[in-house]
């Protein structure tokens, strides 16, 4: 019977000793008499004895969630437990080197030889806590998500109803009214172009951001000339800028060469400058808008935007670059846009292997810059830089293309209705073609057509299936793709076919200009 006794107690000696629970074994006061070696362990302890004397708070954070002296309520669970109540709580502890862990802790009394003694078992539950934490700030997270994206998709519907409403009511007005004077048409129909522009700029943005999530955006690095690029912003933002008394656009350039140029995306830069002149001027109504580029180094270059405007508070100057995110103030809630500009530019930039960022001073301004590596090519610097002039438009009434025979390829009344009307300004022969097929039929059969105009999208045959045709046919004849379709995610590889491309909707001068220019060629 004394070896079972004696085995016994050397049993349960090793299971205290053992367990990988964290024991402490207390006086009633809460001074440590014993402890395991997972506690020596947990509390960063050499060995027992080290541990034996200290009181419990001593042990304990003095910073508690609850923020109460951890003296006092450790006597009071020490109490509870006396008493042979529950005692079970959590509880922030620190080991030897100051650092912190959150615990499990259950207090619970036995008696040996007439005293009374405190059993404390302690269970980690800071990974658990981390992850809680994780969990919760997720949750914020995803129901903040789902708010600002509600809210995006409400303006996204006004957005989109309030220019169409316009397009629609101005339309169905010139129309209807036969008696309307001729300002009055050239005002609507100045308001349906206006508002069709925002309605494309609203479409793009939301293609793009499409496109970029899912990765069929591509950069597509070649010659870029710098100052020709900004030179084209200048004037193309100069217009929307002189609509304002007080404001004024700058433009601050480098290098004073009119060739200097970098191996970089030029269409993606574009697109993220105008993304920030767009917004720098939506939010200026006086001063100065001023935007260039300087060198960093020989492998970097630095663009910015800088402008007066109302600027940005610093609670938000972090979200401006967050999807759906968009300051909320009587200045900012006035201005109209889908507000994915900053995000779609901050995306483009990190697809170029650089870094946007903002300074923003409330009610001043803000400045705007991204940083991205190049490879500088050969340019030699010049003493003056050429003026930025304003180029000339082409129009239709000044061009006389009697001679020459244009085919349009385009299924969709309306738009062959409208390259009609543009087109027929030039005194230009047109003929049509409703389907791909009639279009090859037709250019087998006569001769005279100097170019096919077609659209992508056709019944019967596609607008690619139709140039293939062509080149076996009349392989000089000039093929002009026009198409609503985006060519951004790999232009070589669709447009090599084509001679050249113009995108729905049909840009007036940019068309006349392209086919301008392959009408001088046959000359």
């Amino acid at each position: 019977m004394e070896i079972i006794k004696k085995h016994s107690l050397n049993f349960y000696k090793s299971v205290f000793k053992k367990s990988n629970s964290i024991v402490l074994i207390l006086l009633e006061e809460g001074q440590i008499i014993d402890c395991n070696d997972e506690a020596v362990k947990a509390f960063g302890f050499s060995s027992v004895e080290e541990m034996l004397g200290l009181k419990i708070w001593e042990l304990f954070s003095y910073q508690q969630e609850n923020v109460e002296l951890t003296k006092k309520k450790s006597l009071h669970y020490l109490s509870k437990a006396t008493n042979w109540e529950l005692a079970a709580f959590e509880w922030i502890h620190k080991r030897k080197n100051g650092e912190k862990f959150e615990a499990e802790v259950r207090l619970s009394r036995f008696d040996s030889d007439g005293n009374t003694y405190i059993q404390a078992v302690l269970q980690d539950i800071s990974k658990q806590k981390e992850l809680e934490r994780a969990l919760l700030e997720s949750l914020e997270k995803a129901e903040e998500s789902i708010k600002l994206k509600t809210n995006f998709l409400a303006n996204m519907s006004h957005d989109i109803r309030n220019p169409l409403n316009a397009i629609l009511g101005f339309s169905k007005m010139i129309a209807e009214e036969s008696d309307m004077s001729l300002s009055e048409r050239q005002r609507y129909g100045a308001l349906i172009e206006s508002n069709g522009s925002k309605l494309l700029d609203l479409i793009s943005d939301i293609v793009d951001m499409t496109m970029i999530e899912q990765n069929k955006v591509h950069i597509e690095h070649k010659r870029c000339e710098v100052n020709a690029l900004m030179e084209e912003l200048f004037l193309s933002f100069k217009k929307e800028v002189n609509r304002r008394e007080n404001l004024k656009l700058k433009l601050d350039i480098a290098i004073d060469d009119p060739k200097f140029s970098i191996m970089s995306d030029p269409m993606r830069l574009h697109q993220i400058l105008s993304n920030l002149l767009d917004n720098a001027i939506k939010y200026s109504k006086q001063g100065v808008i001023e935007f260039g580029y300087e060198i960093v180094d020989d492998a970097n270059i630095q663009f910015f935007v800088k402008d007066t405007g109302v600027g940005i508070a610093p609670e938000y100057l972090d979200k401006i670059f967050d999807r759906f995110s968009r300051e909320k103030k009587t200045e900012t809630i006035a201005v109209k846009g889908s507000g994915l500009g900053l995000d779609i530019s901050k995306r483009l930039v990190k697809m170029l292997g650089g870094k946007i960022w903002a300074f923003s001073t409330l009610d001043k301004g803000s400045e705007f810059y991204f940083i991205i590596p190049v490879t500088y090519l050969d340019y030699k610097p010049v003493e003056n830089k050429e003026p930025i002039v304003e180029k000339k438009t082409v129009s239709a009434h000044d061009i006389n293309w009697s001679h020459k025979h244009i085919l349009i390829a385009d299924d969709d009344v309306i738009n062959f209705e409208l390259l009609r009307i543009i087109l027929s300004k030039t005194k230009v022969k047109i003929t049509k073609a409703e389907n791909g097929q009639e279009a090859v039929d037709l250019i087998k059969q006569d001769p005279s057509i100097d170019l096919l105009l077609t659209d992508i999208q056709m019944p019967i045959m596609s607008g690619y299936e139709v140039v293939k045709e062509v080149r076996t046919i009349r392989p000089d004849l000039r093929v002009i793709a026009q198409t609503a379709v985006s060519f951004s995610a790999n232009v070589e590889e669709n447009v090599s076919v084509f001679d050249d491309y113009t995108s729905k909707p049909i840009n007036v001068n940019a068309l006349l200009k392209t086919i301008e220019k392959y009408f001088k060629e046959s000359l």
